[in-house]
């Protein structure tokens, strides 16, 4: 068995220089987050995801129809969805969890009218990144 030292993804035995490329990088450690449009011009990745959160808010809440509201009892309502951002920067809707049939449509036609997002960029190519949103809003 052949045993070889590592340093910054380095071999140290002068024998085997090859540099190894991690296969899998830890979740949130990104080179560059999504970036939302009107993100574009902030600098660092902890504002661009901050951007990126609120911006996602702020569509769901524009395009949200509250009309389903009248057809539902008054309480909290809760709606957890997850989408993707691909390497093209498209927005593909993964699962979404709620009680109730309507509010799940509507999530769902919502973050499919979400506009193309930066992708993620890891070792200098784009590559896809799950997201998820928890929607809560009150019925009065």
């Amino acid at each position: 068995m052949l045993k070889v030292k590592f340093k910054n993804g380095q071999a140290l035995d002068s024998d085997h220089q090859e540099l190894i490329i991690p296969t899998k990088v830890a979740e949130g450690v990104y080179e560059r987050v999504p970036i939302h449009p009107g993100c574009e011009e902030l600098l660092n990745n902890t504002k661009r995801k901050a951007c990126l959160n609120r911006s996602v808010a702020i569509f769901i809440n524009k395009n949200f129809n509250t009309s389903l509201s009248a057809l539902m009892p008054s309480g909290k309502y809760r709606i957890l969805a997850t989408f993707k951002v691909l390497k093209n920067g498209k927005v593909e809707v993964g699962k979404i969890k709620t009680s109730n049939e309507n509010m799940e449509y509507e999530a769902n036609r919502v973050l499919n009218l979400l506009p193309n997002i930066q992708p993620v960029i890891q070792r200098g190519v784009p590559v896809v990144v799950p997201l998820s949103i928890p929607i809560v809003f009150q019925i009065q």
